[in-house]
């Protein structure tokens, strides 16, 4: 057999023998494999990200790099993550052990849990030149074999994509001066928490911001030729990279199509062209979320807290908790004060084209349940900011019994009556669609009577119309006469006397079918207010002593103090001594302090007038004190404005200054303006150049 020994190509090293006796010692001078260069080019279309940049290139960039800093760049999909590490990177030197790039999607493709991290490794190391058949098998083997591979020249890693602290910090090079850079569509809290990484978060783009990048892409002419039209398209698209360029390439794809002609075509579905990342987002999402998720997009609410969810869900509120972290998490939530979150818009209009697909009976049940849960809670506030003896046909004992006090305090209550507020209100709206009657007149009932502190006059008119609409339904006269009676001091407060006395007139007879003397009792009460803002203080008088017989009647100690209160106001014949007596009623027999602060007021002014400030002052001041605590700021700017009129008698503007300045803020924070007199006074003092103390 004859054997040829010819060779023909390239090799870096070849040996050739003719006739081989012993053995043949030779070597093989390998050149090392290139460090690698796998960062991807600088976005000619990145926008100026001037904070992260400088967080980046500033700190864990900069020249005298020391130790192996982790960056951790965070933020929603499609914020601009990985164009912001491309440019960051882009403004540095090369570092000597080279750049490795790993796209943690593309390999999460073929590997998932801990062959993921597996191969992340050894994608590293075949870049770095190890052979594919010498890489180990066993994790701790590959990582063993990174470190040593990255053990004497600094190394630029970047992790694009990747979901766990484990994937990071497993992979991080040893040599000092080394940096790594991930990008993650999540809060960065873990990956701080288990590693110190150094975070830097991303949001949307500033209206400013994202028109430069639709102008580079389609032209200023069309973008800023219909301003509307832009902000607009900027809103669908969340303020974000990723939607921005898509629909700037539809404009640039289509030389003649408006931004306005755009925006038309996007308005029915933009969800379904734009939100495919949220969709990518859900379906990473634990089985919680995800059905928090849909929930929430079928109910949609303002804002929502871990228990609201839980309710939606009918779990425990451990779960509501776990699915809002998840949420937020994901960058589907915000955040805001005393735990409540919202939806982010791009959040909320994918979760509710999931929500359409809940079912009918899924939806009604939940809105039940999210109304039984608000109605207790707002039950709890109630009791701790209203008189327990008030008049109520929705029995606290009822709902209440056997369940801890969600609430420390009344402050506490009113914070949270102030915060779900608009909670409260959509509930109503989606329990009556859902034709909840029984429930909605409930919780109306219930908040219409809460609102009174809060003088949201026309939210007060809407929850008596929505509950009023439930207790016909449901046959409850008795409600609907309550309802129709407090939206009077709605309309009252708006000055329409006409629909106060509509409102009133309904109430008495429908008092009267129902025929509960209480109830009758606090329509005349009602009555009687409206009557003395008409001017007939004949009338009111009459209606304030059917209110008081029908208690005294009934023996509701509470309900004829109050009557009696409004009828030493309208006679115009109430001495001190009345104003005192009943001032012992509600602070020493009712045990009712926020009444009590109220004619104290009343009691105070009565001492001015007198010529008794001495006496006036302690009085007003312990009224404000109250009111302030309770919550009933409108009554509490009323005595500062009385106190203010003492101030100005003995002389003393800055004190008088101080109370009016003081009431108007009070007002302020619910949205009510400082009465018109009191407003010029104050404007005559501070023209004045009073300066307070």
């Amino acid at each position: 057999m004859q054997v040829r020994n010819d060779f023909s190509g390239e090799a870096h090293t070849v040996v050739q023998v003719q006739h081989m006796i012993g053995d043949i010692v030779t070597r093989i001078d390998v050149p090392p494999a290139p460090a690698p260069r796998q960062l991807r080019p600088a976005d000619p279309l990145f926008i100026d990200r001037t904070g992260p940049l400088r967080a980046i290139i500033g700190g864990p960039l900069a020249g005298d790099r020391t130790g192996v800093p982790i960056v951790v760049v965070s933020g929603p999909e499609g914020a601009g993550k990985t164009a912001l590490v491309c440019a960051a990177a882009a403004l540095v030197p090369q570092f000597p052990g080279g750049e490795l790039w790993v796209d943690v999607r593309a390999v999460q493709q073929y590997a998932d849990g801990p062959a993921l991290i597996t191969e992340m490794i050894a994608h590293c190391l075949r870049s770095l030149g190890v052979d594919r058949g010498s890489i180990p098998g066993e994790l701790h083997e590959r990582r063993a074999m990174l470190q040593t591979r990255t053990a004497d020249r600094p190394v630029l890693m970047v992790l694009d994509g990747v979901t766990e602290p484990a994937q990071v910090y497993q992979l991080a090079p040893r040599a000092a001066g080394s940096v790594v850079l991930a990008t993650i569509a999540q809060r960065p809290g873990r990956f701080i928490a288990q590693g110190g990484a150094v975070p830097v978060e991303l949001d949307s783009l500033d209206d400013s911001h994202a028109r430069e990048l639709l102008i580079a892409m389609a032209g200023a002419e069309r973008i800023d030729a219909d301003p509307a039209a832009t902000t607009a398209l900027i809103e669908i698209c969340g303020g974000l990279p990723i939607g921005l360029r898509t629909v700037g390439g539809w404009l640039a794809d289509v030389p003649a199509l408006t931004v306005r002609e755009l925006l038309d075509d996007l308005e029915p579905d933009h969800d379904d062209r734009l939100d495919g990342l949220v969709t990518t987002v859900y379906e990473r999402l634990p089985p919680g979320a995800q059905r928090a998720f849909g929930m929430l997009g079928a109910v949609s609410l303002p804002t929502f807290t871990a228990g609201v969810v839980a309710a939606l869900l009918g779990a425990e509120e451990t779960e509501g908790r776990a699915a809002v972290a998840a949420l937020h998490n994901r960058y589907l939530a915000v955040d805001l004060p005393a735990r409540r979150f919202r939806m982010t818009e791009r959040g909320l209009r994918a979760a509710r084209r999931r929500g359409l697909g809940q079912s009918r009976a899924a939806v009604s049940e939940a809105v039940e349940r999210l109304l039984g849960y608000l109605t207790t809670r707002a039950l709890f506030a109630d009791q701790l900011l209203l008189h327990p003896d008030r008049l109520r046909l929705v029995s606290p004992a009822s709902r209440t019994a056997g369940q801890r006090l969600p609430f420390p305090d009344a402050a506490a209550a009113q914070d949270w009556v102030d915060g779900e507020w608009p909670v409260l209100m959509a509930a109503l709206d989606h329990g009556a669609r859902c034709g909840h009657a029984e429930r909605v007149w409930q919780l109306a009932e219930i908040i219409a009577a809460l609102s009174l502190n809060r003088r949201g006059s026309r939210d007060l008119i809407r929850i008596c119309e929505i509950g009023g609409q439930a207790a016909a339904e449901d046959g409850r006269a008795d409600v609907r006469a309550r309802l129709n009676a407090l939206a009077s001091r709605g309309h009252l407060d708006l000055g329409d006397l006409d629909s106060a006395e509509r409102v009133l007139t309904a109430a008495l007879e429908q008092g009267e079918e129902a025929g509960n003397q209480l109830l009758l009792a606090s329509i005349w009460e009602f009555r009687g207010r409206y009557l003395e803002r008409a001017g007939r203080r004949a009338e009111a008088e009459d209606a304030y002593r059917k209110s008081l017989d029908l208690n005294e009647s009934a023996g509701d100690r509470r309900g004829a103090a109050l009557a009696a209160f409004f009828l030493t106001g309208v006679t115009g014949r109430t001495s001190i001594a009345d104003y005192q007596r009943l001032h012992h009623v509600f602070s020493r027999e009712l045990a009712d302090e926020r009444m009590a602060a109220r004619v104290g007021i009343r009691l105070g002014a009565a001492y001015a007038e007198q010529g008794e400030p001495e006496r006036a002052v302690p009085v007003l001041d312990e009224a404000v004190r109250v009111l302030l605590r309770r919550n009933a700021t409108h009554y509490a700017a009323e005595a500062l404005q009385v106190l203010a009129d003492i101030a100005e008698r003995l002389g003393d503007p800055a004190g008088a200054h101080r109370a009016l300045s003081k009431a108007a803020e009070l007002l302020a924070a619910r949205g009510i303006p400082l009465p018109a007199t009191a407003r010029e006074r104050l404007a005559t003092l501070e023209a004045g150049e009073v300066t307070p103390e």
